[in-house]
């Protein structure tokens, strides 16, 4: 199927074009997905490591800045890593969105 992306056919599929507008990279997501899927451990850490900094930095404005002292943003982050992979296996089966915005 193609799309339209700014006047001109594309043969990149919408979940792939969102991706690649959103975290601003090369539109690799998908390869290090199949790579996922294939039991590439380094291939999921990499696509956590492109998020990192806008996922720490989303975790430090949501905390209650009554829970600042007591709670880390890191903690929450090594947490979010732990909780994506486990839930990862579901996401692969069925990419309803991009990964950016499942991930958050």
């Amino acid at each position: 199927m193609r799309f339209v992306s700014g006047g001109a056919l594309s043969d990149e599929p919408l979940l792939a074009r969102i991706e690649k507008y959103m975290t601003g990279h090369p539109n690799d997501t998908q390869d290090l997905l199949c790579r996922v899927r294939g039991g590439d451990q380094s291939a999921f850490e990499e696509l956590f490591r492109r998020h990192r900094g806008r996922l720490r930095k989303a975790i430090a404005m949501r905390i209650d800045r009554r829970l600042v002292a007591r709670v880390d943003a890191s903690d929450v982050l090594q947490e979010t890593y732990l909780e994506a992979f486990r839930r990862l296996p579901k996401y692969l089966r069925q990419e309803e969105m991009p990964f950016y915005l499942w991930l958050h």
